[in-house]
């Protein structure tokens, strides 16, 4: 390649006694090599920073590059923290000699199989020229809150690349789905079992997600008498874990005068209060659309959620800081709903390299730019 061409190895190097009074010792000529390599590696990564500023003026600026080292032998150099070049990403277009590897790591990942996917992992670790393995893993131990582990490679990755590892950011161990209830007609099918699920989300707490909820609401509406309460006060649960607030003022007042009874009350479905570091990321500026940690299908409310935030942002923003968890079927709805959309551009940003790998194993990249954090 043209770039690596200017800084290679040199097609002619001076003989053993050219330029010294006496040839080089076998220490002295690894020594050379070694300050050699370290010289190249830091005009690479100013290089390739350069040509990332340049191919995306529009995002965050890289640091600047640093000054020319003296002819004594400089300290590994960490690249700029800029937005990643393609090349760097873990997907088949960066690295092909890796992507079924990787492709297959994101699979595991998004079927909640840490554990196989770490394995593959460290199973090909030491045989990849690259880093994207090194850097899946590192995200892969802090997901699932091995620090041991985690530290364990920091010093493996520091020795092979001559290069700071990533910081242990204190994450919680992987995210767990929030409680779920998948609903089907059995559910309603009798009066006991119509008291009996109402019973069970009476009992439950708010953060309890439904599948299937929607289909029992035509059926429960065609079911209501005035000789029993149970089909309507379940069909005003159901309303309510649903937000459907005008359809439940409606029916609660229907309930009103058949029975009369003081109507229920509405209450407003309670957001999820973020915590910790997440908390300085969810104020941030509203030209971001903030992710949750976890996504897991449906994708349901936050799909109506980015829909109506894309209406007013024509260039959508994701910002995923937060995003840990994202199973295969929710992004393939990710997938369905950004196909919809009419944004002039989307991107997701700081996005966790097991995030990105499955993004681009879907086909993400056609319809967004993805940008992952930066090691």
């Amino acid at each position: 390649m043209g770039l690596f061409s200017r800084f290679g190895k040199n097609s002619n190097p001076p003989a053993a006694g050219e330029g010294s009074a006496t040839p080089l010792t076998a220490e002295q000529q690894q020594q050379r090599q070694r300050e050699l390599a370290r010289e190249a590696a830091r005009k690479i990564d100013e290089i390739e920073a350069a040509m990332a500023a340049d191919l995306f003026p529009s995002a965050t600026p890289a640091a600047p590059v640093s000054a020319p080292v003296s002819a004594q032998p400089a300290a590994p150099v960490i690249a700029p923290a800029a937005p990643a070049a393609e090349e760097d990403l873990p997907h088949a277009a960066a690295a092909p000699e890796t992507a079924a590897v990787v492709d297959e790591v994101a699979i595991l990942y998004a079927q909640g199989q840490l554990a196989l996917a770490a394995e593959l992992l460290r199973n090909n670790l030491q045989g990849s020229a690259g880093r994207d393995f090194w850097w899946l893993l590192f995200d892969l131990y802090q997901l699932d809150g091995q620090r041991d582990a985690f530290d364990a490679l920091s010093l493996d990755y520091a020795r092979r690349f001559e290069t700071s590892p990533p910081g242990w950011t204190g994450t919680a161990p992987a995210a767990q789905p929030l409680p779920r209830l998948t609903l089907g007609s059995q559910h309603i099918a009798s009066a006991e079992a119509q008291a009996s699920l109402l019973a069970t989300l009476q009992a439950s707490p708010p953060e309890l997600r439904l599948s299937g909820a929607e289909a029992l609401l035509a059926p429960l509406r065609s079911s209501l008498a005035a000789d029993t309460e149970i089909p309507w006060l379940l069909l005003l649960e159901l309303l309510q874990r649903l937000g459907r607030e005008e359809e439940f003022d409606q029916l609660a007042l229907d309930y009103c005068v058949t029975f009369e009874v003081s109507p229920p009350a509405f209450r407003p479905v309670p957001s999820k209060p973020a915590t910790g570091v997440a908390t300085a990321v969810s104020t941030a500026s509203s030209d971001s659309f903030e992710l949750p940690a976890a996504m897991h299908a449906p994708l349901a409310g936050l799909q109506s959620r980015i829909i109506v935030y894309a209406a007013q942002h024509p260039r959508l923003i994701f910002d995923a800081s937060r995003l840990q968890t994202l199973d295969y079927l929710c992004a393939q709805q990710l997938l369905a709903c950004l196909g919809n959309l009419t944004c002039t551009s989307i991107e997701f940003r700081n996005v966790n390299h097991l995030v990105a790998a499955l993004l681009h194993l879907l086909g993400f990249a056609t319809l967004a730019r993805i940008v992952p954090r930066q090691y």
